[in-house]
């Protein structure tokens, strides 16, 4: 993931989100276990949903590379 640049805003948003998901559900958010959670789930949604914007045309055709060998 770390050549991945994360959107700050949206990074901010989600965690405040996420944040709430957990309170809703009883979790003790101010829990050290739980303190960079929100943050983190964040990020990983915004990595795990980046291929979205991708065009697979893109992908494939970087993948196609020259070849001198006749057979």
């Amino acid at each position: 993931m770390s050549d991945f640049n994360y959107n700050d805003d949206t990074t901010k948003k989600l965690a405040n989100l996420y944040t709430k998901v957990l309170d809703g559900l009883g979790e003790d958010i101010e829990r050290e276990g739980l303190l960079k959670t929100p943050e983190r789930v964040a990020k990983a949604m915004q990595y795990i949903t980046s291929g979205y914007s991708i065009n697979p045309i893109d992908i494939v055709r970087s993948a196609i590379f020259h070849e001198d060998h006749n057979e």
